[in-house]
């Protein structure tokens, strides 16, 4: 089983691994029309979710600013839902939510010690 260190890694590496692709992501009209481009940052969305999910508990109270369950709530539409997702809210997601939550996990790693499982 991957620490809680380990699961705020993959959640930081998609952070970056998203604002890269949406470097050649110029608008919301272009997302809507590349699918590659739907498709990887679908994708990296989904990690995101689902090393959210396995964070301990104990990691996410000390952390109550990050949206722990809507981040699951959020993966599991990407996946289960996937006709149905809505991507009005993923660009915003893309564009707002991310680079905020790659903030907030870098300063929970750097204000407690995550124990190593």
């Amino acid at each position: 089983m991957r620490s809680d260190k380990e699961r705020f890694q993959d959640i930081v590496e998609s952070c970056e691994a998203i604002s890269q692709f949406m470097q050649e992501v110029p608008s919301y009209n272009a997302l809507l029309k590349s699918r590659k481009d739907q498709n990887a940052l679908l994708h990296e969305l989904a990690k995101i979710g689902e090393a959210s999910a396995h964070v301990s508990s104990e990691i996410q109270n000390a952390n109550a600013q990050i949206p722990w369950a809507g981040i699951k709530n959020f993966r599991n539409i990407i996946i289960h839902e996937y006709f149905g997702v809505d991507w009005d809210i993923v660009w915003e997601v893309l564009t707002v939510r991310i680079p905020q939550l790659r903030e907030d996990i870098q300063r929970a790693v750097e204000r407690i010690e995550v124990p190593d499982e």
